[in-house]
């Protein structure tokens, strides 16, 4: 699909689900990860303390596509499973994700 463009048909948001990541990562590691990529808006867990994965925001689009474009083919070895990192469409941004408090707004990284 096209650059901001989801295989649906869908405009793509500024926004990156990470799953399949290490049961030990804390939302603080994950904005780590994704601070080099471009300024992180906000790191939010999937399920109970990040079971299910990560929803990172970013503050733009350019960021979100950067992470995705280095991290698509990182391999890890985590119990979860594989680990997948994808763009999400801007209409499911909203959605609620379960979980503790949002994580970010702290590092300068531009992007």
């Amino acid at each position: 699909p096209a650059a901001g463009v989801a295989s649906g048909g869908a405009a793509l948001g500024d926004a990156v689900h990470l799953r399949g990541t290490p049961a030990a990562w804390s939302a603080k590691d994950v904005e780590e990860l994704c601070a080099q990529y471009g300024f992180v808006k906000e790191v939010l867990p999937l399920g109970e303390s990040g079971a299910g994965g990560f929803r990172v925001g970013f503050h733009t689009q350019e960021a979100a596509e950067k992470m995705v474009s280095a991290l698509h083919c990182l391999h890890l070895p985590t119990a979860a499973g594989q680990f997948l990192c994808e763009r999400i469409p801007a209409s499911r941004e909203a959605a609620v994700v379960g979980g503790s408090a949002a994580v970010g707004g702290g590092n300068a990284t531009g992007g």
